[in-house]
């Protein structure tokens, strides 16, 4: 008997001590979800963007409840370590109306180190906006309306850095690309993946791929009578420099068909007052207005596991182009006035555990540059780029243990250049490039509770074409990385990975022709690279730190150089670039979000003679890559109030490749904004404002091009649900 007592007692305890616990949760596809519900008793928590939730003081009989809307509920006994829970997706009935989420997800870039960045209930003017604050993330351009914004990665030039839309790449050739073109209103997310991805997306990923994923999924709310679902939006925004922008848009949705239409049109004289440096005088920077139209479409449909989706991004404008300090009566006058188009149509068809999926695009520019009303006429010029092509391709996912995937790209660039003043001796330029593609990419899972261990690997072969005389050899492109996590109330997370990667020379770069200022050269040879990442991360909640090691040798790197008669550009032979990278995030009372990266870069020439000398520049810093970037930034949300204020600095950085002249002066930036929702039955209304460079810092980007000082900006966003 009293054997039998203590035995009661001791499964009484047993079942009375507290622990926690925690998990992750996942969809059918293996993919994280966000926002469950998470509770037990009075106690509630929600799960962060990978899936994860964490429970204190849970007891052993206790049934944690699982819940959100689209998913089956779920009721499960807790543990006292970390599991992984699957949630169904179902139709749900809600007073009338029904909510129905019947699409495919667009197959995402293959990584175990992948960077995701969501737009959902946030309010941004542009892409590059999202971007801010991240470790090895440098956003090069002003916030000038108009301004030429671009992307580097890891220290990395920006034309090293691939921009894709929805998998398609958007860079031509050996450049950077403006991410400022693509409307934030058609973003839904973006991937970055930083380090010699070529093996993922092609040439010029050297530094890394920067993937923006548009809307595709409209959860459809409808009358079931209707049977049709209509958002309307609307904004209005105003700021310093005479800037003005307005943009509708309207979303219209049916079980079958969903589609979203964006019209915008922005201007901005964007006249500054600087302080030149020359003359020791405050001047006033003029000709560099702006005037943009935007347009874009999206139309998505299904039929049972047939998806297909069609999208357009249409842009107008006219830009000013002031000229460096000491050019000014130069380019007093000039302008740019073009048009660009970029359109694609995605065909997906699931069956059972594969996908099969099918990309054509269509991406144009024409433009025209004028200079001829300067102080000093000079010329005017027409420029057509144009890039075509198809990419298919198989995946194949069996219960998040592997994906795979295999598939080839076909992709024809065309130049052309037309100067005004072209004659039979200068008939301008008219040139192509093809590009033939096969590629695969794996990605393996294996769970040993609490540790998984994540392997990918990818490879690309390209085989590109020239319509000249002179050719290109065929690239084969790699990257293997890996990552083990261990779970528990916390995240122990260890990873890294090494590949290569390659960049063709651009269009500009084998053929320019400008009379005795500059001369490309058909010569050149493709860029190449190859390094390797380590990296270290601590994760709790929400918050985290992580600290990371990359390393890049690049050789044949492109750099353009004044020669005896005339500009050009060389292959320089060797290039090395290390940095070294902290991170954190620190969520404080649940309403206060504080985060913290700085990056220290060495960017140096590492090339040797034909004699195998070191080379009159061996040993040099890479201009315009500063030494360091630090970013703060501090966010508080209290109720339907949010404030954000984020603080940079940029390190020195040397504008000549001798390194002769002293390095450009750091320069430290500060910005603030505050937003406040008010939603009630169908409305919603987000009114926001702030300021950039509040501290009136007087700096440069590239030398003798000075950039605005404090200025402002407000808006009105507008939402109507029908």
């Amino acid at each position: 008997m009293r054997k039998f007592v203590i035995i009661i007692m001791i499964f009484i305890a047993t079942n009375a001590i507290a622990f926690n616990t925690s998990g992750r949760i996942l969809d059918m596809n293996g993919k994280p979800i966000a926002d469950v519900i998470v509770s037990v008793n009075d106690y509630a928590v929600v799960t962060d963007i990978d899936g994860i939730y964490h429970l204190s003081k849970i007891k052993k009989d206790d049934l944690i409840f699982y819940h959100k809307i689209g998913y089956q509920d779920k009721y499960l006994h807790p543990t006292n370590h970390f599991r992984q829970i699957v949630l169904e997706k179902k139709m749900v009935e809600v007073e009338g109306y029904s909510v129905i989420e019947n699409h495919h997800e667009h197959v995402s870039l293959k990584s175990s180190d992948k960077l995701v960045i969501s737009t959902e209930n946030r309010q941004v003017n542009d892409a590059a906006e999202l971007l801010k604050g991240y470790a090895g993330i440098k956003i090069k351009g002003s916030e000038l309306l108009g301004n030429k914004r671009t992307i580097s990665l890891s220290g990395n030039k920006s034309k090293h850095t691939l921009i894709m839309l929805d998998g398609i790449a958007l860079n031509m050739n050996g450049q950077d690309f403006d991410i400022s073109t693509i409307p934030s209103g058609i973003i839904d997310k973006i991937e970055i993946i930083r380090n010699n991805a070529g093996a993922i997306g092609g040439a010029g990923a050297i530094g890394g791929i920067v993937n923006i994923i548009t809307k595709r999924k409209l959860d459809y709310v409808a009358d079931k009578g209707k049977r049709l679902f209509i958002t309307a939006k609307s904004s209005v925004d105003m700021g310093s420099f005479s800037l003005k922008k307005m943009k509708a848009q309207l979303s219209v949705s049916t079980p079958a068909v969903q589609s979203i239409m964006m019209y915008g049109k922005s201007s901005a004289e964007n006249d500054f007052t600087y302080y030149n440096l020359t003359t020791k005088n405050q001047e006033i920077r003029k000709n560099n207005g702006s005037e943009i139209v935007d347009a874009s479409i999206m139309l998505n449909t299904h039929y049972k596991d047939l998806n297909a989706k069609y999208n357009l991004i249409y842009q107008d404008y006219y830009k000013e182009l002031p000229g460096r300090i000491g050019t000014l009566t130069i380019f007093d006058k000039c302008n740019k006035t073009g048009i660009s188009s970029k359109q694609y149509i995605d065909l997906t068809y699931k069956y059972k555990a594969f996908v099969f999926q099918t990309d054509l695009y269509l991406n144009n520019e024409e433009s025209t540059y004028d200079n001829s009303k300067s102080t000093i006429p000079g010329e005017v010029s027409d420029t057509d780029f144009s890039k075509q092509g198809a990419k298919i391709s198989v995946s194949y996912n069996k219960l998040n243990f592997l994906l795979w995937q295999i598939g080839s790209e076909y992709n024809l660039q065309k130049f052309k250049y037309h100067p005004h003043s072209s004659s039979i001796f200068d008939p301008g330029i008219n040139k192509a490039m093809e590009n033939y593609a096969v590629f695969n990419s794996m990605q393996m899972q294996w769970d040993f509770c609490p540790v998984e261990y994540q392997l990918a690997f990818n490879a690309r072969y390209d085989m590109p074409q020239r319509s000249d005389e002179v050719g290109f050899s065929a690239q084969a492109s790699y990257r293997a990385d890996s990552k083990i996590v261990y779970q528990n109330w916390f995240d122990l997370i260890l990873g890294g990975g090494f590949g290569d990667s390659y960049q063709l020379p651009s269009f500009y770069d084998l053929h320019w022709k400008d009379g005795s200022q500059a001369i490309g050269d058909p010569n050149l040879l493709p860029e190449n690279s190859r390094g390797w990442n380590l990296y270290y991360k601590f994760k709790i909640a929400k918050s985290f730190f992580k600290v990371s090691c990359n390393f890049n040798e690049v050789n044949n790197l492109i750099h353009w150089y004044r020669s005896r008669y005339h500009w050009k550009p060389g292959n320089i032979g060797k290039v090395e670039i290390s940095n070294y990278e902290i991170q954190s995030e620190i969520e404080m009372f649940d309403w206060i979000l504080a985060s913290f990266s700085w990056q220290r870069t060495f960017a140096y020439d590492k090339s040797f003679t034909d004699d195998g000398l070191k080379s009159d520049h061996y040993g040099n810093n890479i201009t315009y890559t500063p030494r360091s970037q630090t970013e703060v930034a501090l966010i508080a949300t209290i109720n339907n109030f949010e404030f954000n204020i984020n603080y940079s600095r940029t390190g020195k950085q040397w504008s000549t490749k001798d390194n002769l002249r002293a390095p450009m002066d750091a320069y430290q930036l500060v910005g603030s904004k505050i937003s406040y929702r008010y939603e009630k039955e169908k409305w919603l209304m987000t009114v926001f404002g702030g300021g950039n460079n509040i501290l009136n810092e007087e700096y440069e980007v590239t030398s003798k091009t000075p950039k605005p000082g404090e200025n402002w900006f407000s808006g009105v966003d507008l939402e109507l649900k029908f």
